[in-house]
C-alpha cells in the first residue's frame, strides 16, 4: 500500500515537472493593455443621500438598439435598488407596529408597494449618455439615469393610500411608511 501510493506521488511529480509550466514574471508590464476607464464612473453619478443612480451599457449592430439595451438595464438597476429597500421598509414597519397585525395581509401590502415602485420608473431622468462604435463596427451606448429618493418614497406613500384594499387603508400610516423608506434608502449613500 504504501508503495503505490510511493508510486503514485512520483508519478504525479515526474508529469508536473514535464509540463514545461511556463514561469510567469509579475513583475514586467509588458503586453498589458491599461483598460479605459468606465464611463460614469465619477462620484457625481454615484447614488447619494437624495439620488438612486446607476449606469449600464448596451452593445448592438445597430445605435439605437445599444440605447435601449442600455437603458433597460440600468432601469433594472433601479427597479431592484427600489424593491430591496421596499421590502426591507415592509417588514421593519410590519415588525415595529405597535397594533395587533394578526390579520394584516403582507402580501397585499407588498403588492402595493411593489406596484408603485414599478411606477418609479416614470420619474427616472437621464443625467448622461456616451456613445461609442467599436472597431468591428458594434455601437456601445452608456447610460446613467437617477431618481430622487424622496420622490421614490412619495410615490409609494401615495399608492399606499390610494390603494383598493381596505386592509392598508387601515391598518398602514403612508407617511410613517414614507419616513422608514427614506431612512432606509439613506443607509445605501455610495
Amino acid at each position: 500500500m504504501k508503495k503505490t501510493a510511493f508510486l503514485s506521488l512520483l508519478i504525479a511529480a515526474i508529469l508536473i515537472s514535464a509540463c514545461g509550466v511556463q514561469k510567469v514574471n509579475y513583475t514586467k508590464q509588458e503586453g498589458l493593455e491599461k483598460i479605459k476607464k468606465e464611463p460614469f464612473s465619477d462620484k457625481q453619478y454615484k447614488s447619494d443621500k437624495e439620488y438612486f443612480r446607476a449606469s449600464g451599457t448596451g452593445i448592438a449592430t445597430k445605435l439605437e438598439l445599444a440605447k435601449k439595451m442600455a437603458l433597460t438595464a440600468v432601469q433594472r438597476k433601479i427597479t431592484e435598488y427600489i424593491q430591496v429597500n421596499v421590502q426591507t421598509t415592509t417588514n421593519e414597519y410590519m415588525s415595529n407596529k405597535t397594533i395587533d397585525t394578526e390579520g394584516v395581509d403582507v402580501s397585499t401590502i407588498m403588492t402595493a408597494t411593489q406596484t408603485s415602485a414599478k411606477e418609479v420608473l416614470s420619474i427616472i431622468t437621464v443625467k448622461g449618455e456616451e456613445l461609442f462604435v467599436k472597431a468591428d463596427g458594434k455601437y456601445e451606448a452608456w447610460v446613467v439615469v437617477e431618481v430622487s429618493k424622496k420622490g421614490i418614497a412619495d410615490r409609494i406613500a401615495k399608492g399606499l393610500s390610494s390603494s383598493s384594499s381596505k386592509v392598508v387603508k387601515i391598518d398602514i400610516d403612508p407617511e410613517k411608511f414614507r419616513q422608514m423608506l427614506e431612512e432606509e434608502m439613506s443607509k445605501l449613500d455610495n
